[in-house]
């Protein structure tokens, strides 16, 4: 089984933002991604705006759009 969830690390420890459910004493394997680069604040409305406007419109002789759908809108990783 394979839960996400969001976490913060304090005092070299990760805390769950939000309640798991898990049996105490559960043992489990983490695998930690960033949110975002450590060093790169927020992006603001603004700019997450930019980036949509930037994206490749269907009808603009570009098809990667529709052929790379998932690559378009969330990266060279994919949909997660």
């Amino acid at each position: 089984m394979t839960i996400h969830c969001a976490a913060v690390f304090e005092s070299g420890v990760l805390r769950p933002k939000e309640p798991m459910a898990l049996p105490e004493g559960a043992e489990v394997e983490i695998s930690v991604e960033y949110a975002r680069p450590p060093d790169q604040p927020p992006r603001t409305p603004a700019q997450m705006l930019a980036a949509i406007a930037a994206l490749p419109r269907e009808g603009d002789g570009d098809t990667s759009t529709s052929v790379h759908h998932d690559r378009v809108l969330y990266g060279e990783k994919g949909a997660r």
